[in-house]
């Protein structure tokens, strides 16, 4: 069994387990032969990779490997969640709505002790981060202005910007300081809201120890929670 992204799935490969979407709708069942249909819806999903089964396989080894795969990703994501905390001080929030910072939030780095060894905690905050965040938050004022129902593939944009959010949430330092920093931008405040609460409802839904396919549902249930708001 192995791994692939969505990126490099090929025709004829079969699959070693269910492949559901964000709703536990079916995708393709297990040991089911992969067609170039099945390639590009699932390219239109938020899949980052698939389990596949390879020739020397047998049912047997392929449950064994997969429950040893599965959790070892639970326990990686685990450790990510320790790691991406470690930076996040009662000092560093007051710093942020300050509107400055200590060396921990916009240095290149420091070190940290878990449990018993040195771990390299990224700043708090960082430009190409403070960048991300203020590109998605536009993407979200966008995606919000006119009427929503003649645009055709809304729902499509929306969920694909969800998915982009709750990378953030996961692989981002301090992620709750972006919330917090002090930006200066002409953003419509009901779009800033919105975006802050995806993000903020996707961190709460982590910590909490949602699997990673529910916190994406929780974070698109938060960016259509004002969907209706007439001050959009």
């Amino acid at each position: 069994m192995k791994r692939i992204s969505k990126q490099d799935i090929k025709a004829g490969m079969v699959t070693a387990e269910r492949i559901v979407d964000i709703k536990n709708n079916v995708l393709l069942e297990a040991n089911a032969e992969i067609r170039q249909g099945h390639i590009d819806i699932l390219k239109t999903w938020n899949i980052d990779f698939i389990r596949i089964r390879e020739a020397t396989d047998t049912d047997e080894s392929l449950a064994k490997v997969l429950q040893q795969d599965r959790e070892a990703e639970k326990k990686e994501s685990k450790q990510k969640i320790i790691k991406q905390e470690l930076g996040i001080t009662a000092d560093n929030v007051r710093s942020i709505l300050g509107g400055d910072g200590d060396r921990h939030l916009y240095s290149g780095g420091h070190e940290a002790q878990v449990s018993g060894a040195a771990v390299k905690i990224t700043s708090l905050l960082n430009n190409k981060q403070l960048d991300s965040y203020i590109g998605m938050l536009k993407e979200v004022e966008r995606g919000f202005n006119g009427d929503v129902r003649e645009r055709e593939f809304f729902i499509r944009d929306s969920n694909e910007l969800a998915s982009r959010i709750n990378k953030f949430v996961l692989t981002t330092t301090g992620v709750i300081g972006y919330c917090l920093y002090p930006y200066k931008l002409d953003v419509n405040p009901i779009a800033a809201h919105t975006m802050r609460t995806a993000v903020l409802s996707g961190k709460l839904a982590q910590l909490l120890g949602y699997s990673q396919k529910d916190i994406l549902v929780v974070v698109l249930g938060a960016l259509l929670h004002d969907i209706g708001c007439s001050e959009l």
